[in-house]
């Protein structure tokens, strides 16, 4: 989530919601392990995968996520951090 200007490169894509409260639950889905999947299912190319501007507009995030009665569940859903995606990685 970009708090700050900043430069956008080529294979960038920048969306801004009309809703900006919903922001972080849309950023914590797309990077649970339920959102993850989903975009693995929009990926294209087979020897470079690439998740652009169409693939964007055809991922459907679920309505649970942006009800604000989720947010509990959301958050214990969401990927821990780096060093701990890493040591499940390695170890298993």
């Amino acid at each position: 989530m970009l708090r700050q200007r900043a430069v956008i490169d080529a294979g960038l894509v920048v969306i801004r919601l009309r809703d900006s409260n919903l922001a972080e639950r849309v950023v914590a889905f797309l990077n649970s392990e339920r959102g993850q999947s989903l975009r693995a299912l929009l990926v294209s190319g087979v020897t470079i995968p690439h998740f652009g501007p169409r693939a964007l507009r055809d991922l459907r995030i679920p309505t649970d996520v942006l009800d604000r009665r989720s947010e509990f569940e959301l958050v214990h859903e969401s990927v821990g951090s780096l060093s701990t995606e890493l040591d499940g990685l390695l170890w298993t």
